[in-house]
């Protein structure tokens, strides 16, 4: 499936996400099995952008993000930290506009990821946890 995946020129990010997530290994050889702690280069700037990565981007963005194009793709924190309305996003009073998905939607809002994404970009806002 992976094959039939790049093989449809999908983003940078796919590509990087699809090829890095085997790592030490690789998707193509038999028997890999998927690397559960991979981060992206792009995010392995400090261990509070890993922290990032981990606790919000990998469950609740990563999914609808890698397929975007531009800055939007979030395949590096330099991408991420692009976002201009982020705030408004994830914390406007009365709006939940963001995560799209109904799982991930879910699980940001009952969860402590919105902590970690507010204190990660040094958010005070009304809508703190």
């Amino acid at each position: 499936m992976n094959f039939m995946v790049l093989n449809t020129g999908p983003t940078a990010a796919i590509t990087d996400l699809v090829s890095g997530m085997y790592l030490p290994s690789s998707f193509a050889t038999p028997g890999a099995t998927v690397n559960e702690s991979f981060v992206p280069q792009g995010w392995m700037t400090t261990p509070a952008t890993i922290k990032l990565y981990d606790n919000v981007i990998r469950h609740n963005c990563r999914t609808c993000h890698v397929s975007q194009t531009g800055f939007t793709d979030w395949g590096s924190f330099t991408s991420f930290t692009m976002e201009q309305h982020m705030a408004t996003y994830v914390c406007s009073p009365g709006s939940v506009a963001m995560p799209h998905a109904e799982v991930p939607s879910r699980r940001y809002w009952n969860s402590g990821a919105r902590a970690h994404l507010l204190n990660a970009m040094n958010l005070h806002l009304a809508c703190a946890p």
